[in-house]
């Protein structure tokens, strides 16, 4: 049942510099469809089948806005979410770093060392929803075991650390500008910094603090939702106060010291990589303690009867929902994803793409991979380029 398409980048290079670049996404927006005239606990089943990627942020999204629009409570329902969603985003940030960089940069993919934070990551989320099914409308979802989860957190911290970085996860937060991080690069031989250094090369001139504004924001997610039921092209097109915006971990932390100096350093293609490694390093650390302090990572609201949105932070960006269910059915159910932010047609993604400078159509093609790899889109691309 799954829905992906794909992404078609276009490159128009005079055999020095891009001269123009173009997107155009196959990506089908059937989701629509697919999720009405059904009950709104059939759509929740359906929709981690209909998107392969960030399932668990999708299902999560889709049981919140459904129990929003059916004034539904729901127990610790937000803590065991939000849990799901930073151990869902830990493989993500993982996966993106260790088997689609090494690709790129042409070393073999470290499977054996994703394979093993992935199982652990396994036990995690049963801890979790060990009782019954997380997905179904209304649920109680009790607290999880926190010191087994905190033992497990722990494992994969200790992994990422020893295996991966290098470094501990406080060395890495403590990290406050950008000769910090060339500093770290330049010494470690750790897999995950070997992955960077090609990053760390790509500049990209404009400095445009064009991200979405950080979540959670009521009067910020209520506009959204708006524009979400009241136009039809805006969850294939959305923007932000009339510009196409960016989403994701360095919009959640562009306030950060250090990503701001790496910003500055006209390097935001290694600080979109930067800031996930900075969550992770967060996530492992909150997980694997006695911390309970929210991240706010996911929330939902009901708007007139039977109408609910929801919001997830996924690894990605944000994500929506918004549903409008009459009798027993959903009659209008819209998703605004990630990848829709992040690769709009005008937005910054082509700025980058544009800047781009090269001596060869292979490096090129490899400096045009790393800017759309480090925007982590949720479905394949193609690039083309043609001599001007």
């Amino acid at each position: 049942m799954s829905i992906e398409g794909k992404l078609s980048i276009k490159l128009n290079w005079d055999g020095r510099c891009l001269e123009d670049a173009s997107l155009s996404s196959s990506r089908p927006f059937q989701a629509s469809r697919l999720l009405c005239n059904i009950p709104p606990q059939e759509a929740i089943d359906r929709v981690p089948l209909i998107f392969s990627l960030c399932g668990r942020s999708q299902a999560a999204a889709a049981r919140m806005a459904c129990e929003a629009a059916l004034e539904i409570e729901s127990p610790d329902r937000t803590k065991v979410l939000e849990r799901l969603v930073l151990l869902e985003s830990v493989q993500e940030y993982l996966w993106r770093i260790l088997i689609d960089l090494p690709g790129l940069n042409g070393a073999g993919p470290a499977t054996a060392e994703l394979t093993k934070i992935r199982a652990i990551l396994t036990k995690a989320e049963r801890l979790l929803i060990a009782e019954g099914d997380w997905k179904t409308l209304g649920a109680t979802m009790h607290p999880a075991d926190l010191k087994s989860l905190h033992q497990l957190a722990s494992e994969v911290r200790l992994l990422v650390e020893n295996d991966l970085l290098g470094l501990d996860a406080e060395s890495l937060l403590s990290m406050q500008s950008a000769s910090d991080v060339s500093a770290w690069l330049d010494k470690s031989v750790a897999p995950i910094a070997d992955q960077l250094r090609q990053a760390w090369t790509i500049r990209t001139p404009d400095a445009d603090e064009d991200f979405l504004p950080q979540f959670p924001d009521s009067e910020l997610a209520d506009q959204i939702w708006h524009s979400m039921g009241a136009e039809i092209e805006f969850t294939r097109l959305p923007r932000h106060q009339g510009a196409a915006v960016e989403t994701g971990a360095l919009s959640r932390l562009q306030s950060h010291p250090l990503i701001i100096s790496v910003l500055k350093s006209q390097r935001r293609v290694a600080a979109r990589f930067v800031s996930r490694l900075l969550e992770l390093a967060k996530i492992l650390t909150e997980l694997g303690s006695d911390n309970t302090t929210q991240s706010h990572r996911v929330g939902s609201k009901g708007f007139s009867e039977g109408v609910g949105g929801s919001w997830v932070e996924t690894a990605r960006g944000l994500l929506m929902h918004r549903i409008e269910i009459q009798g027993a059915k959903i009659v209008d159910y819209r998703i605004l994803a990630p990848t829709e932010w992040n690769f709009h047609p005008q937005g910054r993604l082509i700025k980058e793409l544009r800047s781009l400078e090269a001596r060869s159509v292979d490096e090129l093609e490899k400096r045009a991979s790393m800017v759309c790899l480090s925007m982590d889109p949720c479905v394949g691309f193609d690039i083309e380029v043609n001599h001007a």
